[in-house]
């Protein structure tokens, strides 16, 4: 945990790694005390923080196990509530932006035969809401978490939409609840942390007993607007069993370069199980590895609790597929699979043209095209389409097209790959571009097959694999 307040002694703090034999000097909280913890100034101890991350992490699994998946519907319970406060109370939000998932807890204080509602804000704009949130006996209320709701209709869209939370985004909470008999509206929120998992849990280099994660803390509110470190957090490994019967380790996080405003980098050493004492064992170093690694901030701005947990791996959109919320996220797709050029004379120009469509969804679903490169040995035979400066940008629904151009200076097949840079959701977009250059005519066909080679696996005698298809094409001047 990273904190500019000054430390009470503990096992591991952020400025060291090293073991501190004092005992704990502050008021440990068992999992279920730590569940109802209200009071912040409990919670300023590295590791007490980390146990009430995990102690959320278990609450909010309670309802894991149910399959249903539960629909918002309804009105909102609140449509004239008054300005938003951070949390209060016993109320917690907790927001896991890499999973989409708000979790709310200790809601118990509701009017009869009211509900919660849930809205996702970024700049202002809604791009998620669940309406109609019933929580149950203990108060506790989730969506796009299993057993929980999905998320529900976007009003300017019309549909149901996942929300694409990110750092910065506002979540926000309406309700009613009965203060003394008087149903009282409330609304509160908490603005998502900017943090992040980058690299999940590894062995550094020429090491024993240690493994270490990676990530950003950022504040970009901060430094007028050009974001800092953002302090405290801890860091936490999820396994299903170390040595000592637990599931979790807790990490000793420092920024890579502290106190520069500007680098957000931290890097998070794991030595100790989650005694703070005993050293990892070579068999908990490998039950580490594949691990979830996640990234706790506490808001400590009401006298509720709301927190930020991020992790990896983790999946984002729809936690089911019977939510039918897509993400609001762009999605490119192509109208090729890939470009093929017949032959074609050395030195001579052969084009062809393909469309990039948006089938992604949300309000903020549109997609930006930053540019095109291309890679591969015959990266020279190929011109790649040139993006203007400020890129193109591709309304949900919409297409632009594109045009590539082969042109050789050297005879024979010639492979490589335009590389599509964007926002798209899942990263670069690859176009395998393939074509076949002569000096002399050759009259004859030119067979080549995609995929070039099929990867099987091994299987026992007799059983046959599931079917492949092989798509062959003829990129030569006559018929095959």
């Amino acid at each position: 945990m990273m904190s500019n307040k000054k430390q009470k002694p503990s096992a591991t703090t952020a400025s060291s790694h090293e073991a501190v034999g004092t005992p704990h000097a502050i008021r440990h909280h068992p999992p279920t005390e730590l569940a109802q913890v209200t009071d912040v100034t409990d919670l300023q101890d590295c590791q007490t923080v980390s146990r009430w991350f995990s102690a959320t992490a278990k609450r909010v699994a309670a309802l894991a196990a149910l399959p249903l998946a539960l629909l918002c519907g309804g009105q909102s319970a609140s449509a004239q509530a008054p300005t938003p406060t951070a949390t209060q109370g016993s109320h917690t939000i907790t927001v896991f932006p890499d999973r989409d998932f708000v979790s709310l807890s200790l809601y118990t204080n509701l009017a009869p035969n009211t509900s919660l509602t849930v809205e996702v804000f970024r700049g202002g704009v809604l791009s998620g809401q669940c309406l109609g949130m019933v929580p149950d006996t203990a108060g506790l209320a989730e969506v796009n978490h299993p057993g929980g709701y999905c998320w529900g209709i976007v009003p300017a869209l019309g549909t149901a939409i996942t929300p694409d939370i990110k750092g910065g985004d506002v979540v926000r909470v309406k309700g009613t609840a009965n203060v003394g008999g008087v149903p009282t509206a409330f609304a509160e929120q908490t603005t998502v942390a900017d943090l992040k998992v980058t690299v999940a849990p590894f062995v550094p280099t020429n090491s024993v007993g240690i493994v270490q994660v990676q990530g950003y803390a950022n504040d970009p509110a901060a430094n007028g607007g050009r974001g800092a470190q953002l302090t405290p957090f801890t860091v936490d490994i999820v396994s299903p069993r170390f040595s000592d019967g637990s599931r979790i380790i807790f990490g000793s996080p420092v920024f890579d370069v502290p106190g520069t405003l500007a680098n957000t980098n931290w890097t998070a050493t794991f030595t100790l199980l989650s005694d703070g004492v005993t050293a990892l064992t070579a068999a908990d170093v490998l039950q580490a590895l594949p691990g979830t690694a996640s990234i706790g901030y506490l808001d400590a701005g009401g006298n509720g609790l709301s927190s930020t947990i991020a992790e990896n791996p983790a999946p984002a959109g729809p936690f089911s597929a019977t939510c039918n919320a897509p993400l609001d996220a762009p999605v490119l797709s192509t109208s090729a699979a890939g470009l093929f050029y017949t032959s074609t004379n050395i030195n001579v120009s052969e084009a062809r043209t393909f469309s990039v469509t948006n089938t992604g969804a949300g309000v903020f679903g549109q997609l930006h095209i930053t540019s095109m490169t291309l890679e591969g040995a015959d990266a020279a035979s190929f011109i790649a389409p040139t993006i203007a400066a400020g890129g193109n940008t591709v309304a949900v629904g919409s297409n632009i097209s594109y045009t590539v151009t082969m042109r050789a200076t050297t005879a024979g097949e010639k492979n490589a790959t335009l590389v599509i840079h964007s926002d798209n959701q899942t990263g670069d977009v690859r176009l395998p571009l393939t074509g076949f250059a002569y000096s002399t005519k050759p009259n004859a066909a030119y067979l080549v097959a995609r995929p070039a080679l099929l990867d099987m696996g091994a299987r026992s005698l007799g059983v046959s694999s599931a079917p492949y298809t092989v798509m062959v094409y003829n990129i030569g001047d006559a018929s095959a």
